[in-house]
C-alpha cells in the first residue's frame, strides 16, 4: 500500500507502508493496540495513546485534560509524572517523582530579538520554538535554577537549532545550515569535535570530515518505502589512516542480510518472515565461517533456543514475557584431556506481579546459591540476599527512588545524599558512630569538580581552558597535581606529572 504524509509545511512523504509491529482493532470499543519489536504494547482509544504495557506486567497510563493535552503518566505503583500547559497548548512544565519540576520557554513568533531578520510572517501563529529548559532548584554547583537555553540564528531557517548554552552559561555546542538547510557543520566550544557535513543529491552520498580531518563518504538508496538506506561507507585514505570499505545489503522487507566491516569481514543473516534472524554466520565465504542459529517464540519476540559451536542455549519464558529458565549443554566433541559433552548448567528466575526480579537461582543443583530480592510496595528494591544468606537492606529512598539508607551484611549502615538532579553527593559510612562522609561537588553542567574523602584528602578537577568543552581538564590531589590535555577529538592527548611528586593512582 503506499501512502503520502503531509508535513506542515506542506511538503510530503509519499512510500510504501509495511507492517512490523503487530496491529489489533477491537471494533467495539474503538481501540487500538500496537505491539513493537520489543513486545511493548501501545494501546489507544480514538487515536489517543491510553497506556503501555511492557513484558512482565509493568504499565504506564496516560491521563488528559479537556484539550487533549497529556496532563500525566501513573505507573504499576502509582508514580506519577505530571505536566501544566500554557495557553497555546505547549509544555510548561514537568514534576517528576520527589516533587522536582523542570520548566520551559519558548519563542514567540516576533521575538526579533533571537529571530533576527526574520520576516515574521515565516512564523505561523501556531509555530513556536523551544528556547530554555529550566531545572530544579537545589543542583548541587548551580546557583538558584540552572537552565540550558537553545539558539536559533539562522534568518532562512528561523527553526533551526543553531546553538546550545549550557548550566554555566557558556555556548558548548554550534551548528550550521546549509542554503537548503541540512546541516553543514556542528562543533562543541573551542571547536572540540567539530565535523563538516557535504551532501551530493545525484550520487546519494554524505561525506563526513572529523576533527582530524579524514573524510568518509557514505552511500544511500531508497528503501521500498522511499527511505533513505545507507549502503556503503568508503573511509578516505589519508596521513593516519588507509581506504575502508564497509557494505550493507537487505532483502525485499528492508532487513539486513549482510555486512561487510572495514576490514573485508562478512556476516551473513537469515530471517524469517518476521525477520527475526534464524542464522547468523560470520566469516562468510570463508572456511573458517562461524554459525550462530536461533529458535523464536512463535508470539514474543524472543528466542528459544541458541546454538553455538560447542554451546547450545536453551531458554524458557513465562506467560508474561519474562526469562524463568536458562539451561546451557555442552555439545563440544573433544575428548583430550577429557570430554564435557552433554554437561549442562541452568539458572532459574521468579518475580512478582509487576515484573520485579524475586529470584536467581544457579548454576549449582539445588537452591544453595539462590540470590533473592525484596522491593517495597513503591517497587523499589529493599533487600538483596546472597548465596550465603548475607542480606544488604535498603531502609528508606527518595521521591525519585534512589536509596537514602543502607545496611550492609556486617550491620553498618550508610547514608547517601543526591541534588535536586539525582546526582550522588555525599556518601555518609556509619552515621551514628564514626560517620566517615565523603562528598561529591559538581559545577553547573555535572562534571564532577571535587571528591572529598572521610580523611581530607581530596581530587579536585578544573578545566583550564574552554569551559563547557571539557577541552582541557586538569585533575589535582591532595599535594600532587596531574595534568590532562585533549585534543579537538576530547581523546586523552598529554598527561604529565610534576616530576618531583610521586604519581598516585586516580
Amino acid at each position: 500500500m503506499r501512502t503520502a504524509f503531509s508535513r506542515s509545511s506542506g511538503s510530503s512523504i509519499t512510500g510504501v507502508w509495511k507492517q512490523d509491529v503487530n496491529l489489533v482493532v477491537n471494533s467495539t470499543t474503538q481501540r487500538l493496540s500496537l505491539t513493537t519489536a520489543d513486545d511493548t504494547v501501545y494501546t489507544y482509544y480514538n487515536g489517543v495513546l491510553q497506556s503501555i504495557s511492557y513484558r512482565g506486567g509493568y504499565v504506564q497510563t496516560l491521563s488528559y485534560d479537556a484539550n487533549g493535552n497529556n496532563t500525566g503518566v501513573t505507573d504499576s505503583y502509582g508514580r506519577t509524572l505530571t505536566f501544566s500547559y500554557g495557553p497555546q497548548g505547549l509544555l510548561q512544565s514537568m514534576t517528576v517523582p520527589g516533587g522536582q519540576v523542570y520548566q520551559y520557554t519558548y519563542l514567540g513568533r516576533y521575538d526579533q530579538s533571537v529571530f533576527s531578520g526574520v520576516d515574521p510572517s515565516q512564523i505561523g501563529t501556531d509555530k513556536r520554538a523551544l528556547q530554555s529548559v529550566i531545572e530544579p532548584a537545589g543542583t548541587s554547583g548551580a546557583t538558584g535554577n540552572p537552565t540550558v537555553q537553545y539558539l536559533y540564528e539562522n534568518a532562512s531557517f528561523p527553526f533551526a537549532l543553531t546553538g546550545i548554552i549550557n548550566e554555566n552559561g557558556v555556548r558548548f555546542a554550534t551548528y550550521t545550515y546549509g542554503t537548503d538547510g541540512r546541516v553543514a557543520a556542528e562543533q562543541h566550544a573551542g571547536g572540540v569535535e567539530q565535523n563538516t557535513f557535504s551532501y551530493d543529491d545525484v550520487a546519494g552520498t554524505t561525506t563526513i570530515t572529523n576533527p582530524l580531518s579524514k573524510q568518509a563518504v557514505y552511500y544511500f538508496e531508497k528503501d521500498s518505502r522511499g527511505l533513505p538506506r545507507l549502503t556503503h561507507i568508503a573511509g578516505q585514505p589519508s596521513t593516519n589512516c588507509v581506504a575502508s570499505d564497509s557494505y550493507f545489503a537487505n532483502n525485499a522487507s528492508d532487513f539486513v542480510t549482510d555486512e561487510a566491516d572495514a576490514e573485508g569481514r562478512v556476516t551473513h543473516y537469515d530471517r524469517d518472515a518476521r525477520g527475526l534472524p534464524t542464522a547468523v554466520t560470520r566469516g562468510y565465504g570463508t572456511a573458517s565461517a562461524v554459525v550462530t542459529s536461533y529458535t523464536w517464540h512463535t508470539t514474543l519476540h524472543v528466542p528459544t533456543q541458541i546454538v553455538d559451536p560447542g554451546l547450545t542455549t536453551a531458554l524458557t519464558w513465562n506467560p508474561s514475557g519474562q526469562l524463568s529458565q536458562v539451561t546451557q549443554t555442552d555439545t563440544t566433541s573433544q575428548t583430550v584431556p577429557y570430554s564435557t559433552n552433554g554437561q549442562t548448567r541452568a539458572w532459574s528466575y521468579t518475580y512478582d506481579a509487576y515484573g520485579n526480579l524475586l529470584t536467581v537461582d544457579g548454576p549449582l543443583a539445588g537452591t544453595g546459591d539462590t540470590v533473592t530480592y525484596t522491593h517495597n510496595s513503591s517497587g523499589f528494591l529493599a533487600s538483596v540476599t546472597n548465596e550465603v544468606g548475607q542480606v544488604t537492606t535498603i531502609t528508606a529512598w527518595n521521591g525519585r527512588g534512589q536509596p537514602t539508607s543502607i545496611t550492609d551484611p556486617n550491620g553498618v549502615a550508610r547514608n547517601l545524599a543526591y541534588d535536586s538532579l539525582g546526582r550522588l553527593t555525599s556518601t555518609t559510612v556509619d552515621p551514628t558512630g564514626l560517620s566517615a562522609v565523603t562528598t561529591i561537588a559538581y559545577n553547573a553542567v555535572g562534571d564532577i569538580t571535587q571528591i572529598s574523602r572521610p580523611n581530607g584528602a581530596y581530587l579536585h578537577y578544573t578545566a583550564a581552558a574552554d569551559p563547557g568543552s571539557g577541552k582541557h581538564r586538569r585533575v589535582h590531589c591532595l599535594y600532587p597535581r596531574r595534568h590532562g590535555e585533549r585534543d579537538s577529538l576530547a581523546d586523552q592527548r598529554r598527561q604529565r606529572q610534576p616530576s618531583a611528586v610521586p604519581d598516585r593512582s586516580l
